[in-house]
């Protein structure tokens, strides 16, 4: 309906988009971290977050067979399925905490065993 707007909007835009890149002039090579520039309480809060996220795709598919055999044996009819919903809210609220759990122990146990060891990696 209004070509002309439509146009000046768009080159507004992508000159609002470039701009920030052309103006900081940086060679765009990333520098890499000095191994003093974080804490290590900082380091050590980092490596659990990374690993309970990771955990939580692992954990979440374990405990859903769990939850499903719940629902299997306590409701025999229905029959075990993996892709199945969950119909009631509280199947949904115990396989999201245990998820959430399970992923939390994966990272504390991560971070109990790095107190334990001599590597630098920690």
């Amino acid at each position: 309906m209004y070509p002309r707007l439509t146009r000046l909007l768009a080159v507004v835009l992508v000159i609002l988009l470039l701009l920030p890149a052309a103006l900081a002039g940086e060679s765009g090579e990333p520098e890499p971290y000095d191994p003093d520039e974080f804490p290590s309480w900082a380091q050590s809060l980092w490596r659990f977050h990374v690993v309970a996220i990771g955990a939580l795709p692992l954990s979440y598919f374990l405990t859903n067979i769990g939850v499903q055999a719940r629902v299997a044996i306590r409701e025999p009819g229905r029959g075990f399925s993996m892709t199945g919903e969950l119909e009631e809210q509280s199947d949904r609220r115990l396989l999201l905490g245990v998820t959430v759990a399970v992923s939390a122990g994966v990272g504390i146990l991560d971070a109990i065993l790095g107190l334990f060891t001599d590597d630098e990696s920690h």
